[in-house]
């Protein structure tokens, strides 16, 4: 089966070289390759994030690449600037939510290369993050089923994005798609939109709570049964179906 991979990593804290000491020109396939990531950017107000170009592989560490290039953030005086050496600095008093795209013009318009950023705080989105399955109940019709295959990774990301991976694997991801979550009411939304596994038996509606920092719930949502599992016969049972994960980070 071809797979689909999506990867998450991003290339942190990684220091360009000065103007003086960047290549140029590079060649075709190097110009090519570069990217100053594989994801947005999640910061909260008053961070500071260096950003690189390089080339991104999918089972190895990303190749940064002294690339001479010049660095812009839109929109202008909203809460992020950019210097010369590629730092972005999120002002203090920046809202959650507010999103910024960072540009790097290689070698005077040669190539440009683009990431988004979204500001966040955990207050604002308390979804954020890498989770991990610890009990699931009421999600099979079968008293007798044997214990379910955890989730050892279900993330949220500030722009609304999410993943589920029962086997995390390098880049691997079972499914993906988009999220909305309403603090006020506890409602959320998942809408798968590709995957390398897709599970039939998928309930993306529901309530979740954030019991601390570290713990949150999920109810009514029913995440789907691993590749190679019977799914859930009897779908009027997911609607009762609760989750309970902890944050990996």
């Amino acid at each position: 089966m071809k797979q689909i991979l999506l990867p998450l990593l991003l290339l942190l804290c990684s220091a360009i070289a000065p103007a003086a000491d960047c290549k140029q020109p590079l060649d075709g396939d190097t110009l090519e390759r570069l990217r100053l990531g594989v994801t947005d950017v999640q910061l909260h107000p008053g961070d500071s994030h260096r950003f690189a170009l390089a080339i991104f592989r999918t089972y190895a560490p990303a190749n940064e690449v002294a690339a001479c290039a010049t660095w812009k953030v839109d929109p202008e005086g909203k809460g992020a600037t950019i210097d010369s050496e590629g730092v972005l600095k999120i002002g203090p008093k920046t809202p959650p939510g507010a999103k910024f795209i960072v540009t790097a013009d290689i070698e005077h318009g040669r190539a440009q290369r683009q990431v988004p950023v979204v500001v966040y705080t955990e207050a604002a989105q308390p979804l954020v993050g890498l989770w991990q399955q610890q009990a699931r109940s009421d999600c099979d019709a079968q008293k007798d089923a044997a214990p379910p295959k955890p989730i050892h990774e279900l993330e949220f990301r500030a722009g609304g994005w999410f993943s589920v991976t029962w086997t995390p694997f390098e880049t691997y991801r079972d499914y993906w798609g988009s999220y909305t979550a309403d603090n006020s009411t506890g409602a959320i939304s998942l809408q798968i939109e590709n995957g390398n596994y897709v599970p039939s038996d998928f309930h993306g509606a529901g309530k979740f709570k954030r019991k601390d920092n570290n713990t949150i719930e999920l109810t009514g949502i029913y995440l789907g049964e691993p590749r190679g599992a019977a799914p859930v016969k009897e779908q009027k049972t997911t609607r009762r179906c609760h989750y309970v994960f902890t944050r990996i980070r």
